[in-house]
């Protein structure tokens, strides 16, 4: 069945991740990525404030996170023609989350330095979305993810926000938890949009919140196809 909803990840183009860099001995701020690329690339139209985006982000630069995350959410701003003192205030109101985000990626040592900047945008725009720290937590902690592309685990995330926003998971560990067995599941990302289809079909049914996010994480975590969780939800509606 054709999803009814669609799930836009936001994305970092590749000449963000070659630049990226991570904290080195004896760096200046100066020589930061992030300070080449606002006075003398994409970002240069903010290079008057170059000084004050280099302060604003430099304890989450010592922390782990890559100059690209940064160069991703700015651009992102600069396209949306977003004024600077706004694009300054919300890279303050998401630094507390951002930190939490990167301690655990840290702590857990995945995704690797590679590949973490893209992953760090994804699962961000899911704290921003609605997403709890539990949440993004349970993906990166996970046992088996060290063999799931970043990608998939912020699609998935990603599309846990979306869900949410049409079943609200309540104290649910199931609901925390499906966003890890998305991303360890066998469906393809490409299907992740229909389950936010599915919990509307299933909040309209009448089908509780315990019943679909216990139902969709049982099922995923067995192997089952979208078509076999999709019969047992429905088997799960209200009379």
């Amino acid at each position: 069945m054709k999803a009814r909803y669609r799930i836009s990840i936001p994305s970092v183009s590749l000449i963000f991740l070659t630049l990226a860099g991570f904290p080195a001995a004896g760096q200046s701020a100066a020589e930061r990525p992030l300070a080449r690329w606002l006075i003398e690339g994409a970002g240069k139209a903010l290079r008057n404030e170059s000084g004050t985006y280099i302060a604003e982000t430099a304890a989450a630069y010592e922390a782990g996170v890559p100059d690209a995350y940064f160069m991703a959410r700015i651009g992102e701003a600069l396209a949306k023609k977003v004024p600077s003192t706004r694009v300054i205030g919300f890279l303050r109101s998401e630094m507390p989350s951002l930190l939490q985000v990167a301690s655990l990626v840290s702590a857990f040592g995945w995704p690797d330095r590679d590949r973490r900047a893209q992953f760090l945008v994804d699962a961000m725009a899911a704290v921003r979305n609605g997403v709890d720290i539990a949440s993004v937590r349970a993906v990166v902690a996970s046992p088996g993810i060290a063999s799931i592309d970043p990608l998939r685990a912020g699609a998935a995330l990603g599309s846990l926000a979306a869900i949410w926003k049409v079943i609200p998971p309540g104290d649910s560990p199931a609901a925390r938890g499906l966003g890890v067995e998305l991303a360890l599941s066998r469906i393809e990302t490409s299907r992740y949009g229909s389950f936010v289809s599915l919990a509307a079909r299933a909040r309209t049914d009448g089908v509780s919140a315990a019943v679909f996010y216990g139902t969709v994480s049982g099922k995923l975590r067995g192997g089952s196809t979208f078509a076999d969780i999709e019969r047992a939800i429905r088997g799960g509606a209200r009379p």
